[in-house]
């Protein structure tokens, strides 16, 4: 558990990272669970500012981060990728960010989820829960993105640059409702395919 922590923005600091801050390397996350909560930075990254991040874990929760004025209010990438390890389930809930990616911004997605829970998320600009700017974006299990907010900006939960959405693709269900975005894209936003639910789910 990595919670309660903050960067608070002083003379000559950019006020990255409310609980790590990593800007030439790799923040792993790993283990059966991992819990981001409470964080904040007064710039980016309320929780994890990195290079690099990779998600390692069969559950990662991220509750109640802020990045006040910049962006990734649970995780922020800079300039690298996010990588996602097969059966990891992702869930971000009430996190904020001044610009964009309430709960994650990246500028390139690596690998695929199992399940997906974004609620609550807020975004000052676009990417209500998640901004992305590359990479297929793929979750095969359950799929819930309600109640999250692009203020200013496209996808009032999920952003996407470029590459394909793909959501609860092999199991479960997909459930995209409540979302909200000043743009195109209520719920999701992307310039290429979009595809949600399968057999087995519904929207």
């Amino acid at each position: 558990s990595v919670s309660g922590n903050t960067a608070t923005l002083i003379a000559g600091s950019t006020a990255t990272g409310g609980a790590i801050s990593t800007l030439n390397g790799t923040t792993t996350l790993t283990g059966s669970t991992i819990s981001l909560s409470g964080n904040q930075a007064a710039n980016s990254g309320g929780g994890i500012n990195s290079k690099n991040v990779a998600l390692s874990s069969s559950m990662v929760t991220a509750n109640n981060n802020v990045a006040v004025t910049g962006s990734g209010g649970a995780i922020n990438v800079v300039g690298g990728s996010l990588t996602v390890t097969a059966g990891t389930s992702l869930t971000l809930n009430q996190n904020q960010a001044g610009a964009y990616g309430g709960g994650i911004q990246t500028p390139s997605w690596i690998g695929t989820l199992d399940t997906l829970t974004a609620t609550g998320n807020i975004a000052g600009k676009s990417g209500g829960a998640i901004y992305n700017g590359s990479g297929n974006f793929t979750a095969t299990g359950a799929v819930v993105l309600a109640d999250n907010l692009a203020k200013d900006g496209t996808g009032g939960a999920l952003n996407m640059l470029a590459g394909d959405v793909n959501l609860a693709t092999v199991n479960g269900s997909a459930t995209v409702t409540g979302n909200i975005a000043s743009g195109s894209g209520g719920g999701i936003y992307n310039t290429q395919n979009v595809s949600v639910g399968n057999a087995n789910g519904a929207v």
